[in-house]
Order: structure tokens, then sequence, then C-alpha cells
């Protein structure tokens, strides 16, 4: 099987933009109305990238090898960490430092934005808001934050409604990585990481949907590698991971998995370390961000050890980027 690839150029992410995008967009709908998919039209793809605190957009789900036209954004935001895109009520949320800021209209979003409305959580002692994660069919924010000397998650109802200082519903701490941390909420579990701990672990814990306090560890996966970012795609239960020198680490069945299992490896042809990773699981492309790289690649479910070994060559971006997070539209 020869890998079907797509590069993504991220000098688009730097200080300079390289030219425009669509527009398009649809109007939001209220959580009580029914799930539909997201339109694909207008901004699609929302990156970021922590080196230059810049986050651009792109609109199209599949980039062609090349030069690629994008937004990038401005904004008087000092950091963007993470973002989550509900492209069914075209909402972005971003973890902008120590408050979400929610944008409208996600995608017609250009130049300089404000955010439409702005969660500030009521939580003792935290420093920085790290990542987002959203449960779009029960209208659920999950929030990464960083602590002095700790950390955790804090959970948000009724996410599309929330606006200035609120308290969250519930918070689970633990041996939970407060930026490397992905949810399977089919199964209601949490995968998290200490991306600077060798020989590296991955952590499970189970009932996210309810789970309020100190979270103990369900069970304890040995990798091959530090486990820099890892993603789940629940609806074929397989674990994907990046790590140093352009390596990547798939895991099946990882619901049940303990111990040292078999996993899937291959490395990307860069010396770069693994910065971020999304699973599209409807479309099976999994999309691979390595400092100042990026890969995009298909068929991601049929990956194995012998195939996986990429057949592309990546862009380079200019100094300072580092590719943090591809928000997909849910």
């Amino acid at each position: 099987m020869r890998l079907n690839s797509s590069l993504l150029s991220l000098c688009l992410l730097a200080l300079t933009a390289c030219g425009g995008g669509g527009g398009g967009g649809s109007t939001a709908t209220s959580p009580s109305q029914p799930t539909s998919p997201p339109v694909l039209t207008g901004n699609t793809i929302f990156i970021g990238d922590s080196g230059n605190q810049k986050m651009a957009a792109i609109d199209t789900l599949t980039p062609t090898p090349g030069t690629l036209s994008a937004k990038v954004f401005t904004t008087n935001t000092s950091a963007w960490y993470d973002a989550a895109f509900d492209g069914t009520r075209n909402e972005l949320y971003v973890a902008a430092f120590t408050q979400i800021d929610v944008y409208a209209n996600a995608r017609k979003l250009d130049g300089t934005i404000a955010a439409s409305r702005s969660i500030i959580p009521a939580i003792n002692g935290y420093t920085s808001l790290r990542h987002v994660v959203l449960d779009k069919a029960n209208d659920r924010l999950y929030i990464g934050f960083k602590a002095p000397g700790s950390g955790g998650v804090a959970v948000f109802e009724q996410a599309s409604k929330l606006n200035g200082t609120v308290a969250p519903s519930r918070i689970f701490s633990g041996n939970i990585y407060h930026d490397n941390f992905t949810l399977d909420l089919k199964r209601n579990l949490l995968y998290t990481s200490w991306n600077f701990i060798a020989p590296s672990e991955v952590f499970v814990f189970e009932h996210i949907d309810s789970f309020n306090g100190e979270a103990p560890i369900a069970r304890r996966i040995g990798m091959p590698g530090v486990v820099e970012r890892l993603s789940i795609d629940s609806s074929r239960d397989r674990l994907y991971m990046v790590t140093d020198k352009g390596g990547v680490i798939v895991l099946d069945g990882a619901s049940t998995a303990a111990g040292r299992p078999a996993v899937t490896t291959f490395s990307l042809p860069t010396p770069n370390s693994g910065s971020a990773v999304t699973i599209d699981a409807a479309n099976d492309r999994l999309y691979l961000g390595f400092t100042d790289q990026a890969f995009v690649l298909n068929n991601a479910s049929k990956l194995t050890n012998s195939t996986g070994s990429a057949q592309a060559a990546a862009i380079t971006a200019p100094a300072n980027t580092r590719i943090a997070y591809f928000a997909l539209p849910q």
C-alpha cells in the first residue's frame, strides 16, 4: 500500500499570512436541536502555532502538497494553547491563557478577531488553561488546567450557553497531564501520558462522564517511546501517538490494553519531536505535527509497521514555529 499523504505549508502560521481563504458558514444551532453533520465550507481546520502565538485556518480537510492559502488571525490574546471546533453550531472554543474564548461564525473569521463570549473558570489557584475537548453530543467541555504543583480537568455543562465567570460542574484530578490527554467519549475513558518521562506509560482513567475528585488509574500501558501527544479514534478503538525523531505509535484495542501490548510503529521523514496529533475518525485521516513540519495521512486505520513509513517529504516552516493543535469540525 502506498500512503496517500498531503502536506501543510506551515509558513502560513508565521507572522505573515500567505493569502486569503473562502467565506461560507452557517447559522448556529441551539443545544436542543438535533445534531447534524458540520458544514465544510469556509474555515475548516484551525491550526495553532505556539512558537509564534498564532492561529491560522485553511478551507479544506484534504490539503494538497505545495503552498497552501490560509488565514492568519490576530487578537489581543497573549496565548492560544488549544482549540475545539463545533462545526454544527459554527463556534470555535480556544484555550486563551486563563479563559476560554468562544468565536461565533467561526467559518467566516478573518483578520483581527474578537470573541463573542468568554468562559472564565471559577477554579481556585489555576494559572492557565492548556487543553480543551468538546463533547458536542452532550454540549460539554473538558478543560485541562494547570495549577502550582498540580492540575486537573474541569468539566462544564451546557457549553454553548456559558458566558462570564462560571464554576465547573465537577473537577477530577490525579496522575493526569493537563495538556496531554485524549478522551474516548464512546467508552468514557481518558488516556494521558507525561511527555517528559521515559520509559513512557499511558495511564487510563474510567467514568469520565461522571467522575469527580481524585481519579485512580484504571490501567497502565507501556510504550516504546516518549508519548509527546496522543489522539483516540473511539469508533475503531485505536490510539495514535507521536514521539521523538518523527516517530508514530499506534495501539489497537486501546480500551482493554494493559502491560506492554504489541503496537504499530513507523517513522516520518523528520528529525523533530511530535507536537500535535489529531485523528479525523469520520474520514479515517490522521493529522500530525512535528514542531515546524506537518503530515496528513489518509487511510489511517490501515497503517501498519511495514506500510506506515512515510512516502512524503514535509514542508518546513520558519524558525520558532511549533504546531500545537489541529482543530477539526465536529
